[in-house]
């Protein structure tokens, strides 16, 4: 099976091009910008082809994809849009979603499966419990992310009920672990404070990730095990819906987060600073994802523990 992977050289990217190499396919990732290879990505390079794309070019993205002839397209990519005003960056996403669904079309692939997020489903009580693929998620959005999301979707569902194309939504929960780049989510903070490398590889405008209540939680899902769910939907032969939950099941709560990292790297237990503020997230807010497992067969593979020594270990020997 040939798969295609726009965002393929980033951090989920990588990581599933490896998985999907690892079942016997041919994979072709795009690359807009410099990229270093991670080590994982230099066997099977008979296999793994790099395609230097911009996605809001629609002719070289169908040429593109008539080179590469893919069964599915996997789509990743988030354009860069720092320093752009909110309508600026709104249409640089939504014209790279809209420019690789026409070149889709043209190029004749037959499915495509797009990268959405938990985030769809902010505005629905927590309490209500695990959010499912059902639920009717709200249109209101208070960051990029919501908006770029929710608008993928919309384009997505109909284009499916349109017969255009058939367009598979994989919501992925918080996703940690080796290549993530930014600062942004918890792991990757507190990892790099057990290993005494906070202090370089932040900015004075990043979150202390010791600035956190205990009972905080998360939907954190291992970027190995999220790589391998994306691979089983990706080459699944028939898939009975059109949303699939990417997430891991549970709540990982913060207390808990902080030990198993400071235990995978033989350091005492990080101190949480005191937070006048209630725990966020309800412990039922996280993901089901028993549609995705019950038609895949995927199952998790890493606890809380063994993630966070892959990843200590992982840092410990790259920067990112």
């Amino acid at each position: 099976m040939k798969i295609f992977i726009t965002g393929g050289t980033g951090f989920i990217g990588s990581h599933t091009a490896r998985a999907l190499l690892d079942i016997g396919c041919d994979v072709t990732v795009t690359r807009f910008g410099e990229w270093d290879r991670p080590d994982f990505l230099s066997r099977d390079v008979d296999r793994l082809s790099i395609v230097d794309l911009n996605l809001n070019d629609v002719d070289a993205t169908c040429a593109a994809l008539r080179e590469a002839r893919p069964d599915n397209i996997l789509h990743l990519a988030v354009p860069a849009r720092f320093g752009l005003a909110p309508i600026e960056e709104m249409a640089l996403s939504f014209n790279a979603t809209i420019g690789l669904m026409s070149a889709a079309l043209q190029a004749r692939v037959p499915h495509v499966t797009i990268a959405s997020s938990l985030v769809v489903y902010r505005g629905i009580d927590p309490n209500t419990g695990p959010f499912n693929e059902t639920a009717l998620v709200p249109l209101a959005a208070t960051n990029p992310l919501e908006a770029d999301k929710r608008l993928d979707e919309v384009v997505a569902a109909f284009l499916t009920h349109s017969k255009a194309v058939k367009v598979i939504r994989a919501r992925l929960g918080v996703t940690w672990g080796p290549l993530y780049q930014s600062m942004l989510n918890a792991p990757s903070r507190l990892a790099r404070l057990a290993l005494g490398r906070y202090d370089v590889d932040v900015s004075a405008s990043t979150p202390d990730p010791r600035d956190a209540h205990p009972d905080d939680h998360y939907d954190l899902l291992y970027v190995r095990d999220c790589a391998k769910a994306l691979a089983a939907l990706l080459t699944q032969p028939t898939l009975r819906h059109e949303v699939y939950n990417v997430g891991s099941g549970r709540m990982t709560r913060y207390a808990d987060l902080v030990t198993a990292i400071c235990r995978a790297a033989g350091v005492p237990d990080i101190p949480l600073n005191v937070v006048q503020r209630p725990a966020i997230n309800a412990p039922l807010g996280y993901m089901d994802p028993s549609r995705l497992c019950e038609e895949t067969g995927f199952r998790p593979a890493y606890d809380l523990d063994a993630a966070a020594h892959d990843y200590v270990d992982w840092l410990r020997n790259h920067k990112a």
